[in-house]
């Protein structure tokens, strides 16, 4: 068991630290669940043979394991989530909120052209709109998740302030960009103020006093370093398309598309690009997410004890580095045991010229629709093992300091739900 480190100092004040009655220290630590691997491998083939249903009982179980690595007082917390939940949540979803929007955006379209004003306008509103469904998810995600947690038997829960957190979330969201960005601290601060003072342990609640002063100084270097990042990544894909241009290989004619090698270089400048901006970026980010994350767990209290972290920027962007990695290793993998299988499919239906065959337009149509979903959850294929390195980081540099009543904590109501974070899925944003 890999225990959350303390200095000498922390320990002998830990010690001096006089209990009242009934009340205990919390250790926080860190037991990494086995079998990540083999589940991300699992997942993945189902995913791809039930055309992305599985997705849902798939994200549950990781949930499992990673909710069983993180102990207090040596006992894992335990995640009573379902994959039908999260299902039905998406579904529900989709039908009422998604499906709706795709049929009135098709209607007005249709009916005032896609090159009119009104088109224009309800497409600007939909953008707008989506932006509060996007915090109103993000609050609800994390309510479903905190009644589905339980240690001891206890339950987590949140009051319902959904709400109010959207509504933060949908005004400060539009106010970012006027800002060029400089809102960011005071609004992470904000939202994290709301959904912390909202969360409950039992009976017990949670409290949060934090300022965004101190997030600043290291915001500035993020801001100045992220504007120098960009220019550079956006030079170096043009770059290549300047090239391209200038040496015809772009645009032959107007009615003879770019070579299959002009194609593949230009998705390597834009995607190797974007890869190798965002590893810089997760690089840039990590002396402030340190801080912001210190930050956060100092002011974050539960009844009499309060948090402490100690994320380092070095930590940080070791992870940001190898799970990144990770991330693309898996990615080749995949594609290649993909590939293989695609290989083989050609060869025992006796080679590509007997699948261009009228009759055997099924099984091309079949392979034509797979191969981009495919390919899409490739890259996801080792996310369960990077959250589970990102979890361990975290979590073995966290420590609760002061001491709880918990053989006083009371069982809360439970949460009448019984469907789960349908924004969330649908809108894909959920962390874990």
């Amino acid at each position: 068991m890999t225990q959350t480190s303390a200095s000498p100092a922390d320990a002998a004040a830990a010690q001096a630290t006089p209990r009242a009655e009934g009340h205990e220290n919390v250790a926080v630590s860190w037991v990494h669940p086995r079998g990540l691997w083999s589940l991300s491998l699992a997942n993945f083939a189902l995913r791809i043979l039930t055309l992305g249903i599985y997705h849902f009982w798939g994200r549950t179980e990781v949930r499992k394991r990673l909710w069983s690595g993180m102990r207090l007082n040596g006992e894992p917390l335990a995640y009573t989530g379902t994959g039908k939940e999260l299902f039905l949540g998406f579904i529900m979803v989709f039908a009422v909120v998604l499906l709706p929007l795709l049929a009135l955006s098709f209607i007005v379209v249709l009916a005032a052209g896609p090159q009119s004003i009104w088109a224009g306008i309800y497409q600007g509103a939909i953008y707008v709109g989506l932006l509060f469904l996007f915090g109103l998810a993000t609050y609800r995600a994390q309510r479903y998740r905190l009644s589905r947690t339980q240690w001891r038997g206890i339950r987590g829960g949140m009051s319902n302030n959904a709400m109010a957190y959207a509504w933060t979330y949908f005004w400060t969201g539009l106010a970012l960009p006027l800002t060029l960005g400089w809102l960011s601290p005071w609004r992470d601060t904000r939202l994290q103020g709301i959904i912390t003072r909202d969360m409950r342990f039992g009976d017990r609640h949670f409290g949060f006093d934090a300022t965004a002063r101190d997030l600043y100084p290291r915001f500035a270097v993020l801001w100045i370093g992220t504007v120098l990042l960009a220019i550079v990544v956006f030079a170096s894909m043009g770059g290549v398309f300047f090239e391209l241009q200038r040496s015809g290989e772009l645009l032959v004619s107007p009615d003879v598309p770019p070579s299959p090698a002009t194609i593949a270089r230009i998705l390597a400048a834009v995607y190797g690009s974007a890869f190798v901006g965002m590893i810089v970026y997760g690089i840039l980010s990590a002396w402030y997410r340190s801080r912001k994350f210190n930050l956060f767990a100092r002011h974050t209290c539960v009844d009499s004890a309060r948090f402490a972290a100690d994320v380092r920027a070095r930590g940080l962007i070791w992870l940001t580095v190898s799970n990144g990695f990770i991330l693309l290793m898996g990615a080749l993998l995949a594609t290649a045991a993909l590939s293989i299988v695609v290989a083989g499919i050609v060869v025992v239906s006796g080679g590509t010229e007997v699948l261009a065959q009228p009759e055997n337009a099924p099984i091309v149509r079949t392979l034509s629709f797979i191969a981009p979903i495919a390919l899409v959850f490739s890259f996801g294929l080792m996310v369960p093992v990077t959250q589970a390195r990102t979890l361990r980081y975290l979590v073995t540099r966290t420590r609760l300091e002061g001491t709880l009543p918990l053989a006083g904590i009371a069982q809360r109501a439970a949460d009448p739900s019984t469907r789960g974070e349908g924004l969330a899925q649908a809108f894909e944003i959920d962390a874990i």
